[in-house]
Parts: structure tokens; sequence; C-alpha cells
């Protein structure tokens, strides 16, 4: 009978261990979620003021306004397309000629 009894008791307490085990996971992932969930709420917030920015930055330009942003961005572009990549290609060509003589005398020598 003492042995039925400690059967009785070792499923018992099998059976409460897996209980707690599934109650813990299941606190954690409540955790998770409500960290996820506090996350995106944040993300959604950022997001808001940044869409009300640009809406009332974009109430305050006129066409004229975003037009001339427009060019000074072009400029800007078609000056360092033109103007500033091509006067460090050599410089940059040079490097890269040095880089791959060295890794090659390093690589056969090394």
């Amino acid at each position: 009978e003492s042995m039925a009894n400690i059967d009785e008791l070792m499923a018992a307490a099998r059976s409460l261990r897996r209980e707690q085990e599934r109650q813990a996971n299941i606190l954690e992932q409540r955790h998770s979620q409500k960290t996820a969930v506090q996350v995106a709420e944040n993300k959604y917030q950022r997001l808001m003021i940044q869409l009300k920015e640009l809406r009332a930055a974009s109430q305050n330009m006129s066409v004229e306004k975003l037009m001339l942003k427009l060019e000074e961005e072009y400029k800007s572009t078609q000056y360092l397309v033109e103007e500033k990549l091509p006067k460090n290609w050599p410089l940059r060509r040079n490097v890269a000629i040095t880089y791959r003589s060295s890794t090659r005398t390093s690589n056969d020598g090394g």
C-alpha cells in the first residue's frame, strides 16, 4: 500500500512539475508579447510624429520652394558625380593597386 502511495505521489509531483513548467513558459511568452507590443507602440508613435512633421512641412512648402529644394539636391549630386568623384578616382585607383600588390606579395611570400 505504501508503494502505491509513493507511485501516486511521484505521479502527482511529475504532473505538478510539468504544470509549473507550462505556466512558466506561458508567463515568459506573455512577457515577450508585452515587450513586442510596447516596441510596436513606440515605433507607431515615432512614425505618427514623423508623419505629422512631414505633413506640416509639406503644407508650408509652396511649389516654388519644392522646386528650389530639388534644384539644390540636383546641383549637389551633379557636383559629386561630375567633379568630386572624378578627382578622387586616381587616388582611389592607386590605393586599390597598392592594396592588391601588397596582398599578392604577402600571399606569395607570407
